[in-house]
């Protein structure tokens, strides 16, 4: 067992940089944008579906249980249902149509950063074969 001196420092270590949810989110959509510059377009719209989407979800029950309960007519209640059933169709439709449109892009974007992953990792990770001393090395050797 070695003996430690007591005057003697522990090493600090260095601190690692911390990775967050929203520093990766941040960096793949850089790298979206990078190479298609229409993925926050289609981005939106997706996103504007859905939402659209939730809200005609959302409403269409109460509204319809308003038109039974005041006693409209069945034109009026018909006329409601076929809005709300309308709306939540088209925007589904728009959801759906843009995300093949996205999937393509993901696929896509996935490929591209799985290259510089690969590319990266071939420059920094293993040892460079032309460099001068690994060279010297390899003919002492």
């Amino acid at each position: 067992m070695s003996k430690k001196k007591l005057n003697e420092k522990p090493k600090e270590k260095k601190e690692k940089p911390r990775y967050g949810m929203f520093r990766c989110l941040r960096y793949f959509f850089g790298r979206g944008v990078r190479y298609r510059p229409e993925v926050p377009l289609f981005l939106f719209f997706q996103i504007a579906g859905g939402v659209a989407s939730a809200i005609f979800g959302f409403y269409m029950s109460p509204k319809i249980l308003a038109c039974l309960e005041s006693h409209s007519s069945a034109l009026e209640l018909l006329l409601t249902a076929a809005f709300f059933i309308g709306g939540s169709f088209l925007s589904d439709a728009l959801t759906s149509y843009i995300g093949g449109f996205i999937s393509c892009y993901k696929i896509e974007l996935r490929s591209r950063i799985l290259q510089e992953f690969t590319d990266k990792c071939a420059e920094t990770s293993y040892c460079h074969c032309y460099d001068n001393k690994f060279m010297r090395s390899l003919n002492r050797a």
